[in-house]
Protein backbone atom coordinates (compact mmCIF):
# COMPACT_ATOMS: atom_id res chain seq x y z
CA UNK A 1 0.00 0.00 0.00
CA UNK A 2 3.03 2.34 0.49
CA UNK A 3 3.72 2.10 -3.01
CA UNK A 4 0.60 3.49 -3.85
CA UNK A 5 1.36 6.31 -1.76
CA UNK A 6 4.51 7.10 -3.23
CA UNK A 7 3.42 6.86 -7.07
CA UNK A 8 0.64 9.29 -5.84
CA UNK A 9 3.68 11.88 -4.26
CA UNK A 10 5.59 11.57 -7.22
CA UNK A 11 3.11 12.45 -9.51
CA UNK A 12 1.71 15.69 -7.33
CA UNK A 13 5.00 16.56 -7.25
CA UNK A 14 5.89 16.60 -10.88
CA UNK A 15 2.32 18.03 -11.68
CA UNK A 16 3.40 20.77 -9.37
CA UNK A 17 6.44 21.90 -11.43
CA UNK A 18 4.43 22.15 -14.37
CA UNK A 19 3.27 25.67 -14.58
CA UNK A 20 1.35 25.01 -17.44
CA UNK A 21 -0.73 22.12 -16.62
CA UNK A 22 -1.73 24.60 -13.69
CA UNK A 23 -2.77 27.02 -15.59
CA UNK A 24 -5.17 24.89 -17.17
CA UNK A 25 -6.67 23.55 -14.43
CA UNK A 26 -7.49 26.02 -12.26
CA UNK A 27 -7.10 29.57 -13.90
CA UNK A 28 -8.77 29.14 -17.18
CA UNK A 29 -11.72 27.46 -15.54
CA UNK A 30 -12.04 30.48 -13.12
CA UNK A 31 -11.70 32.98 -15.28
CA UNK A 32 -14.75 31.36 -18.01
CA UNK A 33 -16.60 31.02 -14.71
CA UNK A 34 -15.96 34.90 -14.29
CA UNK A 35 -17.25 35.81 -17.83
CA UNK A 36 -20.65 33.15 -17.45
CA UNK A 37 -21.83 34.61 -14.44
CA UNK A 38 -21.64 38.33 -16.36
CA UNK A 39 -23.30 36.84 -19.18
CA UNK A 40 -25.35 34.59 -18.65
CA UNK A 41 -26.79 36.14 -16.02
CA UNK A 42 -30.01 37.23 -17.58
CA UNK A 43 -31.37 33.06 -17.75
CA UNK A 44 -31.99 33.71 -14.24
CA UNK A 45 -34.41 35.80 -12.32
CA UNK A 46 -32.17 37.27 -9.74
CA UNK A 47 -29.84 38.46 -12.56
CA UNK A 48 -32.23 39.67 -15.41
CA UNK A 49 -30.63 42.08 -17.26
CA UNK A 50 -32.21 45.54 -17.94
CA UNK A 51 -33.51 45.86 -21.49
CA UNK A 52 -33.05 49.29 -23.27
CA UNK A 53 -35.93 50.18 -25.37
CA UNK A 54 -36.50 53.43 -27.09
CA UNK A 55 -39.69 55.72 -26.99
CA UNK A 56 -40.57 58.13 -29.44
CA UNK A 57 -44.03 60.06 -28.34
CA UNK A 58 -45.26 61.88 -31.29
CA UNK A 59 -48.35 62.64 -29.78
CA UNK A 60 -47.17 64.46 -26.37
CA UNK A 61 -50.53 64.11 -24.98
CA UNK A 62 -51.19 63.10 -21.04
CA UNK A 63 -51.77 59.85 -22.24
CA UNK A 64 -48.88 59.04 -23.83
CA UNK A 65 -46.99 60.93 -21.35
CA UNK A 66 -48.67 58.01 -18.30
CA UNK A 67 -47.79 55.45 -20.47
CA UNK A 68 -44.32 56.40 -20.58
CA UNK A 69 -44.33 56.78 -16.84
CA UNK A 70 -45.70 53.21 -16.97
CA UNK A 71 -43.06 51.61 -18.78
CA UNK A 72 -40.75 53.07 -17.04
CA UNK A 73 -42.20 51.20 -13.63
CA UNK A 74 -41.05 47.91 -15.08
CA UNK A 75 -37.93 46.74 -13.87
CA UNK A 76 -37.24 44.47 -17.31
CA UNK A 77 -37.27 47.76 -19.56
CA UNK A 78 -35.07 50.66 -19.38
CA UNK A 79 -36.71 53.24 -21.27
CA UNK A 80 -34.94 55.58 -22.99
CA UNK A 81 -36.57 59.37 -24.09
CA UNK A 82 -33.78 61.16 -25.33
CA UNK A 83 -30.70 60.19 -27.60
CA UNK A 84 -28.73 57.97 -25.71
CA UNK A 85 -25.69 58.76 -27.82
CA UNK A 86 -25.31 62.32 -27.54
CA UNK A 87 -21.47 63.17 -26.65
CA UNK A 88 -22.63 66.30 -24.79
CA UNK A 89 -24.66 64.84 -22.05
CA UNK A 90 -25.63 68.42 -21.12
CA UNK A 91 -27.97 68.69 -24.40
CA UNK A 92 -31.06 66.19 -24.18
CA UNK A 93 -32.12 65.61 -27.64
CA UNK A 94 -35.99 64.04 -27.66
CA UNK A 95 -35.73 60.46 -29.76
CA UNK A 96 -37.65 60.80 -33.02
CA UNK A 97 -38.66 57.99 -35.31
CA UNK A 98 -36.10 58.74 -37.99
CA UNK A 99 -32.75 58.87 -34.72
CA UNK A 100 -34.77 55.20 -33.37
CA UNK A 101 -34.50 53.56 -37.14
CA UNK A 102 -31.09 54.66 -37.21
CA UNK A 103 -29.82 53.12 -34.01
CA UNK A 104 -31.51 50.10 -34.62
CA UNK A 105 -30.03 49.97 -37.77
CA UNK A 106 -26.47 50.25 -36.11
CA UNK A 107 -27.45 47.65 -33.81
CA UNK A 108 -26.81 49.52 -30.59
CA UNK A 109 -30.47 48.77 -29.72
CA UNK A 110 -33.02 45.98 -30.66
CA UNK A 111 -36.57 47.83 -30.10
CA UNK A 112 -37.85 51.26 -30.32
CA UNK A 113 -41.60 51.91 -28.77
CA UNK A 114 -43.52 54.49 -30.93
CA UNK A 115 -46.67 56.38 -29.69
CA UNK A 116 -47.59 57.99 -32.78
CA UNK A 117 -49.65 61.72 -33.06
CA UNK A 118 -52.99 61.50 -32.50
CA UNK A 119 -53.21 58.28 -30.42
CA UNK A 120 -54.41 60.29 -27.16
CA UNK A 121 -57.47 61.63 -28.93
CA UNK A 122 -58.21 58.15 -30.83
CA UNK A 123 -58.17 56.45 -27.04
CA UNK A 124 -60.64 59.32 -25.96
CA UNK A 125 -63.06 58.90 -28.60
CA UNK A 126 -62.99 55.03 -29.63
CA UNK A 127 -61.38 55.11 -32.53
CA UNK A 128 -58.62 52.64 -33.59
CA UNK A 129 -55.12 53.51 -32.29
CA UNK A 130 -52.28 51.79 -32.23
CA UNK A 131 -48.60 51.96 -30.61
CA UNK A 132 -45.80 50.45 -32.75
CA UNK A 133 -43.02 48.32 -32.01
CA UNK A 134 -39.96 48.48 -34.20
CA UNK A 135 -37.48 46.39 -33.63
CA UNK A 136 -34.51 44.25 -34.94
CA UNK A 137 -34.62 40.94 -35.68
CA UNK A 138 -30.63 40.14 -35.37
CA UNK A 139 -32.95 40.07 -31.32
CA UNK A 140 -35.78 38.56 -30.16
CA UNK A 141 -35.70 38.63 -26.59
CA UNK A 142 -35.79 42.73 -25.78
CA UNK A 143 -38.30 43.29 -28.24
CA UNK A 144 -40.99 40.66 -26.93
CA UNK A 145 -40.39 41.82 -23.40
CA UNK A 146 -41.60 44.74 -24.70
CA UNK A 147 -44.32 43.54 -26.52
CA UNK A 148 -45.65 41.34 -24.01
CA UNK A 149 -45.79 44.40 -21.28
CA UNK A 150 -47.58 46.74 -24.18
CA UNK A 151 -50.03 44.24 -24.65
CA UNK A 152 -50.84 44.69 -21.34
CA UNK A 153 -50.87 48.55 -21.36
CA UNK A 154 -52.87 48.10 -24.59
CA UNK A 155 -55.58 45.68 -22.56
CA UNK A 156 -56.25 48.21 -19.91
CA UNK A 157 -56.57 50.72 -22.01
CA UNK A 158 -59.23 48.88 -24.89
CA UNK A 159 -61.21 48.04 -21.35
CA UNK A 160 -61.35 51.31 -20.52
CA UNK A 161 -62.98 52.26 -23.92
CA UNK A 162 -65.00 49.50 -23.79
CA UNK A 163 -66.69 50.56 -21.30
CA UNK A 164 -66.83 54.36 -21.65
CA UNK A 165 -68.13 53.52 -24.88
CA UNK A 166 -70.90 51.18 -23.53
CA UNK A 167 -72.40 53.37 -20.87
CA UNK A 168 -72.82 56.06 -23.32
CA UNK A 169 -74.80 53.98 -25.52
CA UNK A 170 -77.04 52.67 -22.41
CA UNK A 171 -77.48 56.03 -21.63
CA UNK A 172 -78.65 57.28 -25.38
CA UNK A 173 -80.34 54.22 -26.67
CA UNK A 174 -81.59 54.61 -30.04
CA UNK A 175 -84.85 57.02 -30.38
CA UNK A 176 -84.38 57.93 -26.59
CA UNK A 177 -84.88 61.87 -25.93
CA UNK A 178 -81.09 63.64 -24.96
CA UNK A 179 -79.77 63.10 -21.72
CA UNK A 180 -79.75 66.14 -19.81
CA UNK A 181 -77.37 68.77 -20.07
CA UNK A 182 -73.56 67.88 -18.37
CA UNK A 183 -75.40 63.93 -17.52
CA UNK A 184 -73.60 61.70 -19.75
CA UNK A 185 -70.59 63.88 -19.65
CA UNK A 186 -70.41 63.37 -15.59
CA UNK A 187 -71.55 59.47 -15.78
CA UNK A 188 -68.76 59.19 -18.48
CA UNK A 189 -66.02 60.64 -16.10
CA UNK A 190 -67.05 58.40 -13.50
CA UNK A 191 -67.13 55.40 -15.31
CA UNK A 192 -63.35 56.10 -16.09
CA UNK A 193 -62.67 56.62 -13.01
CA UNK A 194 -63.98 53.49 -11.45
CA UNK A 195 -62.34 51.25 -14.38
CA UNK A 196 -58.91 53.24 -13.50
CA UNK A 197 -59.50 52.16 -9.52
CA UNK A 198 -60.59 48.44 -10.45
CA UNK A 199 -57.57 48.23 -12.82
CA UNK A 200 -55.73 48.65 -9.21
CA UNK A 201 -57.28 46.05 -8.11
CA UNK A 202 -58.28 43.88 -11.09
CA UNK A 203 -61.03 41.26 -10.45
CA UNK A 204 -58.85 38.63 -12.31
CA UNK A 205 -55.64 38.10 -11.48
CA UNK A 206 -52.87 35.23 -12.57
CA UNK A 207 -50.18 33.67 -9.97
CA UNK A 208 -47.36 32.35 -9.81
CA UNK A 209 -46.58 29.57 -7.25
CA UNK A 210 -43.20 27.91 -6.66
CA UNK A 211 -44.08 24.58 -5.67
CA UNK A 212 -40.48 23.37 -4.87
CA UNK A 213 -38.61 25.02 -1.87
CA UNK A 214 -34.91 26.20 -3.72
CA UNK A 215 -32.10 27.73 -0.51
CA UNK A 216 -32.68 31.36 -0.24
CA UNK A 217 -36.09 30.76 -2.25
CA UNK A 218 -33.99 32.09 -5.80
CA UNK A 219 -31.62 30.14 -8.44
CA UNK A 220 -28.67 32.60 -9.76
CA UNK A 221 -26.65 32.00 -12.63
CA UNK A 222 -23.61 31.28 -10.01
CA UNK A 223 -25.21 27.69 -8.93
CA UNK A 224 -25.04 26.81 -12.56
CA UNK A 225 -21.78 28.24 -13.96
CA UNK A 226 -19.88 27.44 -11.04
CA UNK A 227 -20.89 23.45 -11.08
CA UNK A 228 -20.84 23.61 -14.58
CA UNK A 229 -17.38 24.89 -15.21
CA UNK A 230 -15.90 22.70 -12.61
CA UNK A 231 -17.63 19.58 -13.67
CA UNK A 232 -15.84 20.36 -17.31
CA UNK A 233 -12.50 21.24 -15.68
CA UNK A 234 -12.46 18.53 -13.72
CA UNK A 235 -12.31 16.34 -16.33
CA UNK A 236 -9.07 17.95 -17.81
CA UNK A 237 -8.07 15.43 -15.04
CA UNK A 238 -8.59 12.69 -17.01
CA UNK A 239 -6.38 14.25 -19.90
CA UNK A 240 -3.86 14.72 -17.35
CA UNK A 241 -4.10 11.10 -15.68
CA UNK A 242 -4.33 9.56 -19.04
CA UNK A 243 -1.11 11.62 -20.77
CA UNK A 244 0.89 10.92 -17.80
CA UNK A 245 0.53 7.09 -17.94
CA UNK A 246 1.20 6.85 -21.89
CA UNK A 247 4.29 9.12 -20.96
CA UNK A 248 6.03 6.78 -18.86
CA UNK A 249 5.05 3.85 -21.07
CA UNK A 250 6.53 5.87 -23.69
CA UNK A 251 9.79 6.64 -22.15
CA UNK A 252 10.43 3.52 -20.70
CA UNK A 253 9.91 4.26 -17.20
CA UNK A 254 7.81 1.49 -16.49
CA UNK A 255 9.89 -1.04 -17.17
CA UNK A 256 12.50 0.32 -14.50
CA UNK A 257 9.68 1.12 -11.93
CA UNK A 258 8.77 -2.81 -12.55
CA UNK A 259 12.30 -3.62 -11.48
CA UNK A 260 11.76 -2.21 -8.50
CA UNK A 261 8.94 -4.60 -5.58
CA UNK A 262 6.26 -2.75 -6.94
CA UNK A 263 3.11 -4.10 -8.72
CA UNK A 264 1.12 -2.82 -11.93
CA UNK A 265 -1.69 -2.24 -9.78
CA UNK A 266 0.21 0.32 -7.59
CA UNK A 267 1.04 1.83 -10.35
CA UNK A 268 -2.39 2.67 -11.66
CA UNK A 269 -3.74 2.90 -8.54
CA UNK A 270 -0.72 5.42 -7.66
CA UNK A 271 -1.92 7.50 -10.69
CA UNK A 272 -5.46 6.99 -9.83
CA UNK A 273 -4.54 8.80 -6.37
CA UNK A 274 -2.45 11.56 -7.65
CA UNK A 275 -5.14 12.33 -10.09
CA UNK A 276 -7.81 12.40 -7.89
CA UNK A 277 -6.26 14.52 -5.23
CA UNK A 278 -5.64 17.04 -7.85
CA UNK A 279 -9.56 16.89 -8.70
CA UNK A 280 -10.65 16.86 -5.83
CA UNK A 281 -8.22 20.64 -4.55
CA UNK A 282 -9.32 21.51 -8.36
CA UNK A 283 -13.23 21.32 -6.79
CA UNK A 284 -12.52 22.92 -3.55
CA UNK A 285 -10.90 25.69 -5.11
CA UNK A 286 -13.81 25.97 -7.85
CA UNK A 287 -16.30 26.44 -5.16
CA UNK A 288 -14.54 28.17 -2.87
CA UNK A 289 -14.02 30.79 -5.33
CA UNK A 290 -17.70 30.92 -6.10
CA UNK A 291 -18.67 31.08 -2.01
CA UNK A 292 -15.89 33.61 -0.97
CA UNK A 293 -16.10 36.23 -4.20
CA UNK A 294 -19.01 36.21 -5.76
CA UNK A 295 -21.17 34.87 -2.36
CA UNK A 296 -22.75 31.79 -3.30
CA UNK A 297 -24.63 29.07 -1.12
CA UNK A 298 -23.34 26.31 -0.77
CA UNK A 299 -27.00 24.27 0.08
CA UNK A 300 -27.38 23.05 3.73
CA UNK A 301 -25.20 20.12 3.28
CA UNK A 302 -21.71 20.21 3.46
CA UNK A 303 -21.02 16.33 3.89
CA UNK A 304 -23.58 16.02 0.65
CA UNK A 305 -21.21 18.79 -1.42
CA UNK A 306 -17.87 16.69 -0.44
CA UNK A 307 -19.59 13.43 -1.30
CA UNK A 308 -20.53 14.88 -4.64
CA UNK A 309 -17.19 16.23 -5.23
CA UNK A 310 -15.26 13.17 -4.27
CA UNK A 311 -17.47 10.59 -6.71
CA UNK A 312 -16.68 13.42 -9.64
CA UNK A 313 -13.04 13.25 -8.93
CA UNK A 314 -13.23 9.31 -9.01
CA UNK A 315 -15.31 9.38 -11.84
CA UNK A 316 -13.28 11.79 -13.72
CA UNK A 317 -9.57 10.10 -12.85
CA UNK A 318 -10.89 6.50 -13.57
CA UNK A 319 -11.91 7.79 -16.77
CA UNK A 320 -8.25 9.09 -17.50
CA UNK A 321 -7.06 5.66 -17.38
CA UNK A 322 -9.94 3.86 -19.65
CA UNK A 323 -8.86 6.88 -22.09
CA UNK A 324 -4.87 5.75 -21.93
CA UNK A 325 -5.89 2.03 -22.64
CA UNK A 326 -7.89 2.89 -25.66
CA UNK A 327 -5.64 4.97 -27.19
CA UNK A 328 -1.98 4.38 -28.74
CA UNK A 329 -0.45 7.88 -28.85
CA UNK A 330 -0.24 10.86 -27.18
CA UNK A 331 -1.26 12.85 -29.85
CA UNK A 332 -4.63 10.36 -29.87
CA UNK A 333 -5.45 11.25 -26.42
CA UNK A 334 -5.05 14.88 -26.32
CA UNK A 335 -7.66 14.61 -29.48
CA UNK A 336 -10.28 12.00 -27.95
CA UNK A 337 -10.27 13.79 -24.53
CA UNK A 338 -10.96 17.33 -26.10
CA UNK A 339 -13.82 16.25 -28.19
CA UNK A 340 -15.10 14.36 -25.36
CA UNK A 341 -15.00 16.82 -22.66
CA UNK A 342 -16.79 19.62 -25.22
CA UNK A 343 -19.46 17.07 -26.45
CA UNK A 344 -20.34 16.06 -23.19
CA UNK A 345 -20.27 19.40 -21.51
CA UNK A 346 -22.72 20.75 -23.94
CA UNK A 347 -25.29 17.71 -23.87
CA UNK A 348 -24.21 17.14 -20.21
CA UNK A 349 -25.82 20.66 -19.30
CA UNK A 350 -22.64 22.61 -17.87
CA UNK A 351 -22.73 25.53 -20.39
CA UNK A 352 -26.91 26.05 -19.80
CA UNK A 353 -29.23 24.44 -17.87
CA UNK A 354 -29.96 20.91 -18.97
CA UNK A 355 -33.99 21.98 -18.18
CA UNK A 356 -34.17 24.34 -21.67
CA UNK A 357 -33.03 21.72 -23.68
CA UNK A 358 -35.68 19.85 -25.91
CA UNK A 359 -36.58 16.46 -23.87
CA UNK A 360 -34.43 14.17 -25.99
CA UNK A 361 -31.40 15.60 -25.61
CA UNK A 362 -32.13 15.11 -21.64
CA UNK A 363 -32.66 11.47 -22.24
CA UNK A 364 -29.36 11.28 -24.19
CA UNK A 365 -27.49 13.71 -21.57
CA UNK A 366 -28.24 10.93 -19.27
CA UNK A 367 -27.30 8.16 -21.12
CA UNK A 368 -24.28 9.42 -22.96
CA UNK A 369 -22.51 11.62 -20.58
CA UNK A 370 -21.14 11.36 -16.71
CA UNK A 371 -22.08 15.35 -16.68
CA UNK A 372 -25.78 15.42 -16.49
CA UNK A 373 -25.51 13.40 -13.31
CA UNK A 374 -22.70 15.13 -11.87
CA UNK A 375 -24.77 18.42 -12.36
CA UNK A 376 -28.19 16.93 -11.37
CA UNK A 377 -26.01 15.49 -7.79
CA UNK A 378 -24.74 19.57 -7.82
CA UNK A 379 -28.20 21.20 -8.70
CA UNK A 380 -29.75 18.68 -5.54
CA UNK A 381 -27.19 20.36 -2.92
CA UNK A 382 -26.98 23.76 -4.30
CA UNK A 383 -30.42 24.56 -5.90
CA UNK A 384 -32.47 22.43 -3.09
CA UNK A 385 -30.36 21.88 -0.45
CA UNK A 386 -30.85 18.56 -0.15
CA UNK A 387 -28.31 16.38 1.80
CA UNK A 388 -26.87 12.92 1.10
CA UNK A 389 -29.63 11.01 1.05
CA UNK A 390 -31.11 12.61 -2.08
CA UNK A 391 -28.07 11.84 -4.27
CA UNK A 392 -28.37 8.01 -4.57
CA UNK A 393 -29.23 8.28 -7.98
CA UNK A 394 -26.38 10.34 -9.33
CA UNK A 395 -23.92 8.58 -6.52
CA UNK A 396 -25.30 5.35 -7.99
CA UNK A 397 -24.19 6.17 -12.05
CA UNK A 398 -20.99 7.91 -11.31
CA UNK A 399 -19.90 5.28 -9.27
CA UNK A 400 -21.29 2.80 -11.88
CA UNK A 401 -19.37 5.17 -14.60
CA UNK A 402 -16.33 4.91 -12.68
CA UNK A 403 -16.09 1.35 -12.14
CA UNK A 404 -16.65 0.22 -15.73
CA UNK A 405 -13.97 2.72 -16.44
CA UNK A 406 -11.44 1.57 -14.25
CA UNK A 407 -12.18 -1.74 -14.87
CA UNK A 408 -11.71 -1.51 -18.31
CA UNK A 409 -8.67 0.69 -18.53
CA UNK A 410 -6.94 -1.88 -15.36
CA UNK A 411 -7.76 -4.91 -18.06
CA UNK A 412 -6.91 -3.31 -21.72
CA UNK A 413 -3.65 -1.02 -20.48
CA UNK A 414 -0.54 -2.24 -21.64
CA UNK A 415 3.00 -1.10 -19.43
CA UNK A 416 4.82 -2.08 -22.78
Amino acid sequence: MRSVFVVAHHEIRLLARDVKALLLLFVLPIALIVIAIFALGSLYGGGMTETRVLLVDEDGSALSRQIAVDLGTYPQLLIETSDPFLNDSATTQPMTRERAQAILDSGDRFAAIVIPGGFGEAVTTGAAARIQILRNPAQTAGPAIAFGILQGIATRLSADVIARGVTSAQLQPAGAAPAPPGQAERMLADVQRATAEAWENPPVVVEQTDVVEVTNGEIDPLKQNVPGYAVMFSLFTALLCGESLLRDRDTGAYRRLLCAPLSKGALLLGKLLAAFCVAVIQLIVFFSFGHFVFGMELGNSAAALVLMCAVLALTTTSLGIFLAAVVKTQNQLFSLTSFLILVMSAVGGCWWPLEITPPFMQKLAYFTTLNAWAMSGFKDVLWYGRGVAALGPEIAALLAISAVAFGVGWWRFRFE
